[in-house]
């Protein structure tokens, strides 16, 4: 069994490369509207099973404290409600959370990105806001959206010519929501044939 280290150490790549998209995603997408699936961030179990499970964070690390899941689950809250409805009050929301998290500015030779300045979980957090603005300098946030599927909601990056998806995935939840559709048209059909 490996030694207890008291500050859990995440692990995040700089720039907007294929484990920034991931490990955004995943963050916004912890919480899955449908009964049976857990709120990875409703609980210090949880969080530390996500972190591990999605590896966010070596196997095994601890230190998470009620606080850092309090920070994550409302920032992943306010994420999504600024993909939903890009309001002053939303931004705002997000920006107090932003404001407790030191960020830096991270030179390459060619660009630059928003980096942490803290580790553990207010690394973490900070990260994922540096991801949010990267994606919004880059135009990338204005083609997130949520999955119409009431039981799913999960944002997804919408990739279409004129941003008209509507799911996250067209073979489960898009095919559920039309044939939930389908049903409910054929039910009416029959209860105006009586």
């Amino acid at each position: 069994m490996s030694p207890v280290n008291s500050e859990l150490v995440v692990m995040y790549t700089a720039g907007m490369d294929r484990d920034d998209r991931r490990l955004f995603f995943k963050f916004l997408n912890s919480h899955h509207h449908d009964a049976g699936v857990p709120d990875w961030f409703a609980s210090r179990e949880l969080f530390e099973r996500w972190l591990t499970a999605e590896r966010v964070a070596e196997s095994g690390l601890i230190g998470v404290s009620s606080a850092d899941v309090e920070l994550a689950r409302t920032t992943r809250d306010a994420l999504n409600a600024l993909i939903d409805e890009d309001s002053p009050r939303n931004a705002a929301h997000l920006d107090t959370i932003a404001s407790q998290l030191p960020l830096h500015v991270r030179f390459e030779a060619d660009r630059s990105h928003l980096e942490p300045a803290a580790t553990g979980i207010r690394g973490l957090t900070g990260r994922v806001l540096g991801i949010a603005h990267d994606a919004m300098r880059g135009g990338t946030w204005s083609r997130l959206s949520h999955c119409h599927n009431d039981e799913c909601q999960w944002a997804f990056l919408d990739q279409s010519k004129n941003h008209s998806r509507r799911w996250c995935d067209m073979k489960s939840c898009g095919t559920k929501a039309k044939s939930r559709a389908y049903r409910a048209r054929q039910r009416e059909l029959r209860e105006r044939a009586r």
